[in-house]
């Protein structure tokens, strides 16, 4: 429900500030832009924080995962240091 209202309130908040200013930021630091050029927060290697036009804005809104695919069939699982102590002989 209420996020509902902050929607409506962002959306209205965009269509009146559509043509009012350079740059609209929702949800992120304004800090060191300059309007029309700069519109990632400043130029070169400024600051240590990312940058909303750096590729590392991404890791904001992701999750990075490793996937190790094999197709060759495992044939032991188990480590060197185990030996053949821990096998059971029927």
């Amino acid at each position: 429900f209420r996020s509902y209202f902050l929607r409506a309130f962002l959306k209205k908040a965009t269509e009146t500030l559509k043509y009012a200013s350079g740059n609209y930021y929702n949800n992120d630091r304004s800090t060191g832009a300059v309007v029309g050029q700069q519109s990632f927060g400043g130029g070169g290697h400024s600051g240590t924080n990312d940058k909303a036009g750096a590729p590392s804005c991404l890791y904001k809104f992701t999750t990075p995962q490793t996937v190790k695919q094999t197709f060759v069939p495992l044939k032991d699982w188990k480590y060197p240091y185990m030996g053949y102590e821990f096998e059971t002989h029927e």
